[in-house]
């Protein structure tokens, strides 16, 4: 008789603040954002003057609510423009400038909310979605050095 890796359990493990998960391929695709005019699509106006992520968009990353490090890095992808996250991080240390704090702030809630952050996880759970994000940066300067240099 064989044994099952996972022996009757779920196909998940918590390492950090990252549930591993064997992967889906009917989660829905989110587009990254070239211009202004791609992050506003998914952005909406409120009455009050703040903005918000429309709700179809926020439905659509509830499929990765189980892994905080992907919900960042697709959020940041959607929230701003492939220049602003270039020459941008999320605190604007290290000689680059810093990513909107109006939309960093957005990100931040949107985190916590699709992902069920409660109030005592959330100094934490800020710390390991910057980390994402700024190595989400890191990543797309790399490919896009790496990419000019051919």
């Amino acid at each position: 008789m064989g044994s099952s890796p996972h022996r009757g359990g779920s196909p998940m493990r918590r390492v950090g603040w990252e549930v591993k998960k064997t992967r889906n391929f009917n989660q829905p695709q989110i587009k990254n954002a070239s211009t202004m005019h791609d992050v506003n699509q998914c952005l909406v106006r409120q009455p009050d003057g703040n903005i918000a992520l429309q709700e179809d968009f926020k439905q659509s990353l509830a499929a990765f609510a189980n892994n905080l490090n992907k919900v960042a890095r697709m959020l940041v992808s959607r929230l701003f423009t492939e220049q602003e996250r270039l020459n941008g991080n999320c605190t604007g240390t290290r000689g680059q400038n810093r990513l909107d704090p109006v939309r960093l702030q957005l990100l931040k809630s949107t985190i916590f909310e699709v992902c069920g952050i409660g109030n005592i996880e959330q100094n934490e759970a800020w710390k390991a979605t910057k980390s994402a994000v700024d190595a989400s940066n890191r990543s797309l300067r790399f490919t896009y050095n790496h990419s000019n240099q051919k």
